[in-house]
């Protein structure tokens, strides 16, 4: 009997301490960068380096949405450049092109509390190409400009150098 309710007591003890719920993450804590990543996946290296950038204000003049359409290794190096040691995925640029953004934190409001972003890229007659980008998120107060930060990757088949992309955003608020 003894043993039983020793047994007993253990096993609510057990079942108690596992039903409390779990502390909320700390406040302190950074809010993770939104980054849309289609047919390729970047390392916390690669995303941090954009991050960086924007927090330096490497593109500042280039907003609100610095945008590249990148075809050889030396260009992807050269948009990646940030500190020694940080390695690259290996992308194939003779058989693809990477078309890559974030937002510059320059000019219009952009969504905060981004919750969704959706890519399409579509090819006119001309062979030109349209990046369709659509950020949806909270909307940020009128006088915050920049909103939060963000970032897309959208590694596609090889684009002749002829071939022009036109970046066109749209931004939803919820």
């Amino acid at each position: 009997m003894y043993k039983t309710t020793v047994l007993l007591i253990s096993l609510i003890t057990i079942l108690l301490s596992s039903c409390q719920e779990p502390e909320p993450p700390s406040s302190s804590s950074p809010a993770q960068p939104y980054v849309n990543q289609i047919n390729t996946k970047f390392n916390s290296d690669e995303i941090q380096c954009l991050l960086n950038q924007y927090q330096a204000r490497t593109y500042h003049e280039e907003g609100p949405v610095v945008f590249r359409v990148i075809r050889d290794t030396e260009a992807y190096r050269s948009f990646f450049a940030c500190k020694s040691g940080t390695t690259l995925q290996q992308i194939n640029f003779t058989n693809s092109s990477l078309l890559v953004g974030m937002n510059s934190g320059s000019a219009h409001p952009t969504p905060i509390s981004i919750r969704k972003m959706a890519q399409s890229l579509i090819k006119d007659k001309n062979g030109d190409y349209t990046l369709r980008v659509t950020v949806t998120g909270k909307k940020t107060m009128p006088e915050v400009i920049g909103g939060e930060w963000f970032a897309f990757t959208f590694l596609v088949p090889k684009m002749d150098s002829d071939s022009n992309v036109t970046l066109e955003m749209r931004y939803e608020y919820d």
